[in-house]
């Protein structure tokens, strides 16, 4: 048996990591219906990565900071989530 072949690999990237709006409803629309003031917010997560790196993300690995970066068998890429709430006040 020879040595195993090994290979490094260029894994820059740059990820959306997390991005949120939030929009004021008009005062005057919201005291029609009883309310003060209200908030609508849309955030996300994890929702772009940029890489030429060939595997499912270049920020993931099996071992965490240990001594085996680079392994990613069984590994799953960070999860993308998508956030909506109303902030209604009195």
């Amino acid at each position: 048996t020879g040595p195993s072949a090994q290979f490094v690999e260029e894994a820059s990237y740059v990820k959306l990591r997390e991005i949120a709006v939030a929009f004021n409803i008009a005062p005057r629309f919201l005291r029609t219906i009883g309310f003060n003031d209200a908030v609508i917010t849309l955030s996300g997560r994890n929702l772009k990565t940029w890489s030429d790196y060939s595997g499912l993300d270049p920020e993931s690995n099996l071992t965490g900071q240990s001594n085996g970066r680079g392994l990613e068998y069984f590994n799953h890429p960070q999860t993308r989530s998508w956030a909506f709430s109303v902030t209604l006040n009195r």
